[in-house]
């Protein structure tokens, strides 16, 4: 998720004891339930790709970030132009850059040197041109475009995969900050707001006339604008000037019962979102019939709720969730190519400790990389103009781009290969078994059967996988 929420930390140096209601102001002030609410988040979307079924709808954690981010970034844009009547570009994309690029060529590199001595030449074939779309970040367009299902995640996944949503973000970035300004300098906020709430309606209407195409729907960015602009929407009003607290006299009485509404109005958004975590799945037709915007709705009323005084903010303002939202974008990066390398069919472990080796490593890689690559950059300590944070972002993007195509080695060891069970459209000549059967993953599900592995069905431990492709293929089956 990218994800990137955070506010600059010129803004965390103004943090308050306490959440007030917004006013005039050089810098957004520092909101710790929101660090907390971005931990919620991800913990979601890595308990979904964990496998854990109570944790189905995990995956709309990305929904919630792309919220945050819409709220956070027009806060800083409109706060920019109130103070001095214009957003500097190239400020504010070099912002981005030295938030979010240092992890994410980190991350790619590490994939692309894992990946070719682990992955088959189909697999390495896939993820040069997957490399180059993440670079670009246009990863939602070519997964899209790939007939890459993100339905059928764990059968054939992509190390790369889940830049998908830092794609939708970043093109969020680089498109909806000039609109801004067009929009403020030809008619101000108000015009700013009509033209937010256009291209929600747009949206919405968008996923309604996609129809069944759920993959279009999920991976495209004008589909998921809405989520972004919901947010956005709300930044506009909780950043308003114009909204005054009441005077003395009639503050004890009106803010304290505001204050219990929004808090009520909190509580039970969050408990919508848990119950949504637990009963939606990324196959569900909800989805594709307003229930992306609908959840954005839930989100955006936590964020208010905890931008207030309350239950709310002090729940997710708790030091743990707070501790794993400022990490959450490494976490978030690190984690998928983790769980695919150090997955049940290699290990043979059972789910508890799979998943708690997997999250030490993820943890341990997502702090590291906070602490000595990510801040350091953030904090100017390492290239300390915005000309040297640039020429090295195109460096680091060059060297990345070359390890994506390092040559042709020897295929790996069968043993140590990133293989598995059969890609689901394969038959086993067993035709009178359920659907649910069918579709049930083996161990190893999530890497490619290679066909020379049908000598020895039982070569990795699951010979019931590997065996039932081999008949298919026996019988003259195809894939």
């Amino acid at each position: 998720m990218k994800l990137n929420t955070s506010v600059e930390p010129a803004a965390r140096a103004v943090a308050p004891s306490s959440v007030p209601d917004p006013a005039p102001m050089t810098a957004m002030p520092y909101l710790p339930a929101l660090d907390g609410l971005r931990g919620l988040a991800v913990i979601g979307a890595i308990l979904f790709h964990g496998g854990f079924t109570w944790a189905r709808g995990g995956f709309l954690g990305v929904s919630t970030f792309f919220v945050l981010s819409g709220f956070l970034i027009t806060n800083l844009l409109v706060r920019e132009w109130d103070n001095g009547g214009t957003i500097r570009l190239g400020r504010f994309w070099i912002r981005r850059l030295r938030r979010l690029l240092p992890a994410a060529l980190l991350a790619l590199a590490l994939v692309a040197l894992l990946w070719w001595q682990l992955g088959t030449a189909e697999q390495l074939a896939k993820l040069r041109w997957d490399m180059l779309a993440a670079l670009a970040y246009v990863a939602n367009w070519r997964f899209y475009f790939a007939g890459t299902s993100y339905a059928e995640l764990f059968s054939a996944p992509s190390p790369l995969q889940h830049f998908w949503s830092l794609a939708i973000e970043e093109q969020f970035y680089l498109l909806f900050p000039p609109a801004v300004i067009a929009l403020l300098r030809a008619g101000g906020r108000r015009l700013l707001a009509t033209g937010v709430c256009t291209a929600i309606t747009v949206a919405i209407l968008l996923q309604f006339g996609l129809g069944g195409d759920f993959d279009r729907i999920y991976y495209g960015t004008d589909s998921r604008a809405a989520e972004l602009l919901i947010g956005a929407l709300l930044a506009l009003w909780w950043s308003n000037p114009s909204r005054q607290a009441p005077g003395r006299g009639e503050q004890a009485g009106k803010e304290s019962t505001r204050f219990l509404t929004v808090d009520i109005a909190g509580i039970a958004a969050l408990a919508g979102m848990f119950w949504s975590w637990g009963v939606v799945t990324n196959t569900s037709g909800v989805l594709a019939r307003g229930g992306l915007p609908a959840y954005a709705l839930l989100t955006a009323v936590i964020i208010y709720a905890a931008s207030r005084p309350g239950w709310v903010a002090r729940c997710l303002s708790l030091r743990p969730l707070r501790w794993i939202g400022l990490i959450s974008y490494g976490l978030y990066l690190y984690h998928w190519p983790v769980f695919l390398i150090l997955d049940d069919h290699r290990l043979g472990w059972s789910a508890a400790p799979l998943f708690a080796l997997r999250m030490a490593v993820t943890t341990l890689i997502a702090v590291a990389s906070f602490h000595l690559l990510e801040m350091p950059i953030r904090r100017g300590q390492v290239f300390k103009t915005d000309p040297a944070a640039l020429r090295a972002a195109l460096a680091g993007a060059l060297v990345v781009a070359t390890l994506r195509n390092p040559g042709h080695p020897e295929p790996a060891p069968e043993h140590h290969s990133l293989r598995g069970c059969p890609p689901r459209g394969l038959s086993d000549g067993n035709e009178d078994r359920t659907r649910a059967e069918r579709r049930r993953p083996c161990p190893g599900d999530r890497f490619r059967f290679n066909r020379t592995d049908r000598a020895d069905p039982g070569r990795f431990g699951h010979g019931r996988c590997f065996a039932r492709a081999a008949r298919g293929l026996r019988g003259g089956r195809s894939h």
